[in-house]
């Protein structure tokens, strides 16, 4: 079974989430993922999937419908959502704490494998999702001397 709180790339999720439901039931498809969440584009699911749209913070609910997620579930899905999507380090830092929150409250385990330790900045995620951002490409020792400018 799929299990959001398994998950730090929401794509992946959905992803997933769409293969399972496809193996469990031969007619499942995004047509009938979008009639779900009251979605007028059928192919939407695909598009996002594919990494060619995003998710809107009204689109967040009516996927968490269609995904049957609870609560917490739809929460903590909000954040990932915009954590994968953040444009600044400062942005994902703030999403990445409170995923990490969720995991700390509903699936400890999760926080041991991430290294997370309440430091912002200071984890093995954040640095791993802000490396791609540096714009450095791949000359650290430049990037790190500029920015000390």
């Amino acid at each position: 079974m799929v299990r959001i709180l398994d998950y730090m790339n929401y794509r992946e999720y959905l992803r997933d989430f769409f293969e399972e439901k496809k193996r469990e039931l031969r007619f499942y498809s995004y047509r009938l993922f979008s009639l779900k969440a009251g979605l007028k584009s059928p192919n939407f699911l695909k598009l996002v999937i594919k990494g060619e749209r995003n998710l809107s913070k009204q689109s967040v609910y009516k996927f968490s419908k269609a995904l049957n997620l609870s609560k917490m579930e739809t929460d903590y899905f909000e954040n990932l959502i915009f954590f994968n999507q953040s444009k600044t380090p400062d942005e994902k830092n703030f999403f990445l704490s409170r995923i990490m929150e969720y995991l700390a409250r509903y699936d400890p385990r999760k926080t041991e494998k991430t290294g997370y330790d309440g430091s912002p900045l200071l984890n093995t995620p954040v640095i791993r999702e802000l490396v791609g951002t540096t714009g450095s490409k791949d000359d650290f020792l430049r990037t790190s001397a500029t920015s000390s400018a």
